[in-house]
This record gives structure tokens, sequence and C-alpha cells, in this order.
């Protein structure tokens, strides 16, 4: 088995893989859609993709740099923040009402 079809054989999605390697390949030659093709993979690709891609050593050089030009596909968004600070309020009030129910 060639080298390229073990990795396509372990890929979680081979086809989203190899886009990100031929848009990487050509990057910053890429068009906005092709940015966000780019920015999504990096975001939300399976681990084990992400983990073949960083083997090739120049496209993840490539993508490093993407990641650093392009920090808005990385940040999380306001939703998060308000998740996290909704579900430490539940907790908090109820040991609060844990507390006041005599239940310690």
């Amino acid at each position: 088995m060639k080298g390229s079809e073990s990795r396509r054989s372990i890929a979680h999605d081979p086809d989203a893989l190899s886009d990100a390697e031929a848009l990487l390949a050509k990057y910053p030659d890429v068009s906005a859609d092709e940015h966000d093709r780019i920015g999504r993979f990096l975001r939300k690709g399976a681990p084990i993709d992400i983990g073949l891609l960083s083997s090739n050593g120049e496209l993840w050089e490539t993508a490093e740099r993407f990641r650093l030009e392009h920090p808005r596909y990385f940040k999380l968004g306001g939703g998060v923040y308000a998740g996290w600070a909704v579900a430490l309020i539940g907790i908090v009030g109820g040991l609060i009402l844990i507390q006041d129910l005599g239940l310690n």
C-alpha cells in the first residue's frame, strides 16, 4: 500500500483532507470561499485528519501561517462564554439551594 493510499484509508474524511491540502498548497492565492474552507477544516476537522495534515511539514507551516493571518476562524463566539456563565450560575444557585434546604 502506498503512503497516500494508507493516509486515505485512516483519514476520517479523506476528501476534506485532500481539499485542505490542495488549498494550503496554493495559499495565499485562494479565494474568500477557499479561505472559509481552510478555516473550517482547521477549526472543525477530525483530529486524525489534522494529525495527518501535520505530518506534512511544509503544509503544516502554511496552516500555522494561515492561523496567524486569520485568527477570526479560531476565536470562540460569545455564545460559548454565555453558556459557561449560565452553567456556573446554575451550579452556584443549586449549591445555595441545597445549603438552604439543609441537605448538606
